[in-house]
């Protein structure tokens, strides 16, 4: 993206970038991936703009390409506050994204090794433990960390195999939407013990509508131990889906937080997919907050 004179660019998945999406918003959500030498690192593709594989890179060659670290990230005073303080809440989601082998799915029994090197950095910051939810396309990635931990867990429907290129991935996803309407999922995932649902808005606008649940028949499976959770990205979706929590990439205007009896206004990836610029009196000011 091309910077203005007197701007400053926060680039999606950054410490810094997640910060401000902290500063701004009721939670973010970031990207964790394990590197060939078992570090997690926040990344979204399974490649990098290099085209190294994450899974086949070592983390120190990574962070020269400006792949951050989760431990640098949970290091952070600004990060250990929102997970740790009483006083401010944020949330925390956390998607895992799944190791991509050469042929089919992503390997279940690597599920537990990757639980548990991702939850001991979690364990040294020890955060309450309702800040932090585990998302992901992958069922039995999110079974091992709900076996293994006292952290809440959430799949995103539809299912999709992201080691595949996007237009392959949308095709392969849409046969989905008709094996079963999302209450069967909503089900399965309550069965699981899970602590919800995160979905596409195709689920319940557009021509697949049809074959799922209405958003106000959605509303009757939501409790205070099961909340559901939906991709936004204007205004006036915001408002429509304000009883659930939405994850945006809009990032403006800012700052924006929930009313009383709202879900979570969530900032994707900190700054939103395309990121943010800010003027320099925005910079200044987020300086200032975050030193």
């Amino acid at each position: 993206m091309e910077q203005q004179e007197n701007t400053h660019f926060l680039k999606a998945n950054q410490i810094l970038s997640l910060k401000w999406g902290l500063l701004n918003f009721d939670g973010i959500e970031t990207d964790l991936r394990i590197t060939s030498d078992n570090k997690v690192v926040i990344h979204h593709d399974y490649y990098t703009s290099t085209g190294d594989i994450i899974e086949k890179t070592e983390s120190s060659k990574l962070l020269k390409q400006g792949v951050p670290l989760l431990k640098d990230f949970l290091a952070d005073d600004i990060v250990i506050k929102y997970l740790t303080s009483s006083d401010d809440r944020r949330s925390f989601w956390l998607e895992i994204k799944t190791p991509c082998p050469k042929k089919g799915y992503p390997i279940a029994s690597d599920a537990e090794k990757y639980a548990n090197t991702v939850l001991e950095l979690l364990d040294n910051v020890k955060p309450e433990k309702s800040r932090v939810g585990f998302i992901s396309f992958n069922w039995d990635y999110l079974k091992a960390f709900n076996e293994l931990s006292e952290y809440k867990v959430y799949p995103i429907m539809p299912t999709i195999n992201e080691c595949t290129s996007h237009k392959i991935m949308v095709l392969k996803a849409l046969p989905g939407f008709f094996a079963h309407s999302l209450s069967y999922h909503i089900n399965k995932a309550k069965s699981l013990n899970f602590g919800g649902i995160f979905f596409s808005k195709l689920y319940v606008e557009g021509f697949l509508s049809f074959r799922h649940p209405s958003y106000k028949k959605l509303l009757s499976f939501q409790t205070k131990d099961f909340i559901l959770g939906i991709d936004v990205n204007s205004e006036e979706e915001e408002n429509k889906y304000r009883l659930i929590h939405r994850f945006t990439d809009r990032v403006r205007p800012f700052p924006r937080h929930k009313k009383n009896g709202e879900g979570d206004i969530i900032a994707h990836r900190g700054v939103g997919i395309k990121g943010i610029s800010l003027d320099e009196k925005e910079w200044k000011e987020f300086i200032e907050r975050v030193k």
